[in-house]
Order: structure tokens, then sequence, then C-alpha cells
């Protein structure tokens, strides 16, 4: 996430604008044409969100390839991992396909994961349940049984809606 944000910030910079950081935490799960639009409404702003994402997915991708990793991430998979062994692990995102991917295969977490759930996948994004709810019925893993390792409010709101358990992982990701 904190990639995401800074790659937001020098999106929206590379447009006249200056964003606070905080702004993309609390949309964090929101796919990024919708958090423009919602930005654009919220400041009076008229960028055109389709230019802005280009933007902020080619500097994210800069970072990527410049060698950013996400330690903490990792760590907290590794953990898992050996302490209580492979479980069925969804990936669900507000992200693309295409930069879930990536992200996963940079990361060398893809083999990790059992299913990925992105913004194309559903109908009604997070703070709505969907995405989480398609991770569990991929996974064969009721709800309730279910724990979500979430950075956003959207995300934390809907793991709760969803019935699952819910860690925010923001500050350990700062």
């Amino acid at each position: 996430m904190p990639t995401h944000v800074d790659a937001w910030v020098s999106a929206f910079s590379e447009h006249g604008k200056i964003l606070e950081k905080e702004w993309i935490y609390r949309l964090a799960g929101v796919p990024a044409i919708e958090t423009v639009v919602l930005l654009n409404t919220y400041h009076g702003w008229n960028l055109e969100p389709e230019q802005v994402v280009k933007s902020k997915h080619n500097i994210y991708d800069r970072t990527l390839n410049g060698g950013h990793t996400h330690p903490p991430i990792i760590a907290i998979v590794e953990v898992l991992l050996a302490s209580i062994g492979k479980l069925p692990i969804a990936i669900g995102t507000g992200s693309s396909r295409k930069n879930a991917l990536t992200t996963l295969g940079h990361l060398d977490l893809i083999d990790h994961v059992d299913a990925i759930l992105t913004a194309t996948d559903v109908e009604k994004y997070k703070p709505h349940p969907e995405t989480f709810l398609k991770c569990a019925e991929q996974l064969g893993v009721v709800p309730e049984n279910c724990l979500v390792f979430e950075d956003g409010m959207p995300g934390i709101i809907a793991a709760k809606s969803a019935g699952m358990h819910c860690l925010h992982v923001q500050d350990v990701i700062h």
C-alpha cells in the first residue's frame, strides 16, 4: 500500500494537484478510476480519470522495477506459513488484475496464493463485501472461518460485512 500511495500522490502532482496521503488510505480498495472520480467530486477538480490512473500505473511500475519491496507483508506470509502451515490464501484487491499479478510476481508470492479477485472480477467494490465473499467461495471456506489482512478502511468494512475476522495491517506496513 505505501508504494501505491506514493504513486498516487506523484500522479496527482503530475496533474497539478496536491493530494494528502491520507486520502488514498481512506480509499484503499476502491478501484483506480473510481478513486479519481471520488477525489474530483470531493475537491471540485476536473481531472481526466483515465489520464491520472495511467500516470499512477506508470509511476507504480517504475517503482516496482526499481527494486522496491514490501518486507512486512512478506514477513507476515512467511510467519503464517511457518507457524500454521499452508492454509488457503486469496487476494481480494481493488487493483486491476494486471497490477495485482505484477505485484505478486515481483514479490514472489504468487505461488502461495490460491485465488485472486480483482476489481474486474466484481460488480460492487469495497466497502461492499462481494470481493471477500467471492474469495471465500473460491477457496471453499465459510466466511466466518476467514481472516482478512486489510490495509484500508473500505476493506475493513467489507471484511466485517462479510462476517469475517479482520486484522488491520496499516501500521505494520508503514
